[in-house]
């Protein structure tokens, strides 16, 4: 037995007991900033608020934002409203019975105190998940941020840690409680005085022996700092501690303890004292192969107490069980998912794809490159035949050549160019000598000179009525698929006109073959030109896209999958049916053709010929709704609506994406 009475700063393994915050009432207020930050930000990030042009960020992440700082205001208004009616209880119990002052002091039970351990880790889980959501807008500027200073990302490495050790902390008391369950502690006399003997039955009697330890803590919050740095930190020091070690009687049900309270340290539980509390606590613990036990246990010490005998709460049975906790846990999730694939391998399958997605989805967020610089609006990706890869958000167009972004159209220039508002541009095509052609959601259409500059082509008569859906540059003019039917411009920009060849409705989509041969989709048609003259090649639903396949033939994108037409004009599969298919873009040939297919709500498709994969959020997508797709040396280009641009290599697709499941 040992007794060291002295003052210590830090109390080891410890649970602090203080029953207010640093602030009490002013929490409350001091919360509500958090709360209306927090559901602002959750909101947009759900999409219930629109940020208009001010969103810096993807949706989820801004989402994660602003449901940690609701869930940080909401936790520290608990606290202070915690405390606040804590304080109101005290009070009802003083009057209700001014001669049994503790009471008022503590909600005690005078026949004994439970350790719940599931308490401790489900609290410690909920502060771990909410540090980890205030960090993840750091972990989303590094990872989408190759040039920041490796300082940075070593720095975050270290939280990350920091974040891993406290993690496995989380799981330590998961475990301990898993394996131990609650402890009781009956009291045999209550309460109990300064100066006389702590009369106790410990439960349930389960080890071999015991470690007891009778201490006395101090909590307070301190104020440190000056002005504006002034803040509470929380300070907890011991003033006592008495370590015992017990051997129990094997053919009890508890283990009756008697432990002497120190004569020389004549103080009384104070759990509800402002601005400091103090504390007289027993801790009971136990070294065991693999988890050791460990509890703690306040006590009701009081001046002039009676001490008067009670009957003690009822013994927790022990845990009997003829393989130690270590081996019968991992043995359980063995026969368990033996069981499982056995019984039913339906959802073996379901659970074993599920954490295949989850390692997918964990390789996909960190792999997947987010293009900066460039608003959550996708709308369409190109690239030249230099390789230079174009973007068009809504309000910006940006050209990214030999690691260097230029935006060469955007809301600011746009007025300096032509004094007037931007309105939101919907499609892009550049030409062999990389002149640029955009179109609008109202019809309006630029051409670009090559050096930055931009002229309004729709002023000069192209009217084309509508959003533009599609730009396609031919070999001496530029094609508009717009809601008022096809357009033909020539690269010049002067003299447009309608093609009246073909029907006046609702032009979405244009593709070009090899062979020079042009698609036009209006309405529910499919329209083929070659050499001025324009015929029907196919005739079904809605089309959304459009690509050229093989020597003859093309892939129709539609609102309910991927139709392959052959060089013939014959349909000859409908592929991922009830799918959007909303873009297409085809990548090499031969062995390393891919066909790559975006769709609205079902993420990215690749076939190779024989098999389709897929690639959606479940597996690192930001979204399932891909907007653009186009191919380059560098990778698979996307435009996310609402989520930006993303950049996905093949060695990556290979690694997280998935068979169709058919």
């Amino acid at each position: 037995m040992t007794d060291r009475p002295h003052h210590r700063r830090h109390t080891g393994t410890h649970d602090f007991r203080i029953g207010r915050t640093a602030y009490g009432w002013r929490a409350v207020w001091l919360s509500i900033p958090f709360l209306l930050a927090g559901g602002a930000l959750a909101s947009v990030g759900a999409g219930w608020l629109d940020p208009g042009e001010t969103a810096g960020a993807p949706a989820w992440v801004i989402a994660v934002v602003g449901l940690a700082f609701f869930v940080a205001g909401a936790l520290f208004a608990g606290l202070g409203l915690r405390g606040t009616l804590e304080r109101r209880r005290a009070q009802r119990a003083l009057r209700r019975d001014s001669a049994a002052p503790w009471f008022a002091d503590y909600p005690w039970n005078e026949r004994g105190v439970d350790d719940d351990p599931h308490r401790r880790w489900t609290r410690a889980l909920a502060l771990w998940c909410l540090a980890a959501a205030i960090m993840t807008p750091a972990h989303w500027v590094v990872l989408s941020d190759p040039n920041l200073p490796r300082l940075v990302a070593a720095i975050l490495l270290l939280f990350d840690a920091a974040m891993a050790a406290a993690l496995a902390a989380v799981v330590l008391r998961l475990l301990r409680a898993a394996k131990y369950g609650r402890a009781r502690l009956g009291f045999r006399r209550f309460p109990f005085a300064p100066g006389g003997t702590v009369d106790v039955a410990f439960s349930p009697n389960r080890f071999d022996a015991l470690s007891v330890t009778l201490r006395y803590v101090e909590e307070r919050f301190e104020s440190v700092g000056r002005g504006p740095r002034r803040r509470s930190v929380h300070r907890a020091r011991v003033l006592f501690s008495r370590t015992t070690s017990v051997s129990p009687d094997p053919d009890r049900d508890d283990v009756p303890l008697s432990i002497e309270l120190p004569a020389q340290l004549a103080r009384a539980t104070r759990l509800r004292a402002d601005p400091d509390v103090g504390y007289w606590e027993l801790l009971v613990g136990s070294r065991s192969p693999g988890i050791d036990f460990g509890a703690a246990f306040p006590l009701p010490v009081y001046d002039d107490a009676p001490a008067s005998p009670v009957e003690p709460l009822a013994p927790l049975r022990r845990r009997r069980g003829a393989l130690p906790f270590e081996v019968a846990l991992p043995l359980a999730v063995v026969v368990f998912v033996a069981a499982l694939a056995w019984i039913a391998p339906t959802s073996y399958r379901l659970l074993a794809g599920t954490l295949d997605g989850l390692r997918a989805g964990a390789i996909g967020y960190v792999e997947l490159r987010p293009v900066r610089g460039t608003g959550a609006d996708a709308m369409d990706v190109a690239v030249d035949a230099d390789g230079t890869v174009w973007t068009l958000d809504k309000y910006t167009v940006t050209r990214r050549a030999r690691g260097t972004d230029e935006a060469l159209l955007n809301g600011r220039l746009h007025r300096s160019l032509f004094g007037a508002p931007m309105q939101s541009l919907s499609a892009i095509a550049v030409g062999d000598d990389g002149v640029a052609w955009l179109g609008g959601w109202r019809g309006s259409l630029y051409r670009g000179d090559g050096r930055g500059g931009w002229r309004r082509v729709d002023e000069a008569g192209a009217d084309a009525r509508g959003r533009v859906h599609a730009l396609l540059v031919d070999d001496e003019a530029l094609l508009v698929a717009a809601h008022g039917g096809l357009w033909r411009v020539p690269r010049t920009g002067l003299m447009p006109g309608r093609i009246d060849a073909v029907p006046h409705g609702s032009a979405r989509a244009l593709a070009r073959s090899s062979r020079g041969a042009v698609a036009a989709a209006i309405g529910g048609e499919v329209w083929m030109g070659e050499r001025g003259r324009w015929r029907r090649v196919w005739r079904g639903g809605e089309v959304q896209s459009l690509a050229p396949r093989g020597a003859g033939g093309w892939w129709i994108g539609t609102g309910d999958g991927l139709i392959e037409v052959d060089g013939t004009n014959v349909e000859r599969v409908r592929h991922l049916a009830g799918r959007r298919v909303t873009a297409l873009a085809e990548s090499g040939s031969g062995d390393e053709f891919g066909l790559w297919v975006a769709t609205w709500g079902a993420g990215l498709w690749h076939f190779d010929g024989v098999a389709w994969r897929v690639v959606d959020s479940a597996r690192g997508l930001p979204d399932d709704s891909v907007s653009g797709v186009t191919a380059s040396a560098d990778g698979v280009w996307l435009a996310i609506y609402g989520e930006g641009f993303s950049r996905l290599d093949r060695t990556t697709f290979e690694r997280i994406a998935r068979d169709d499941p058919g």
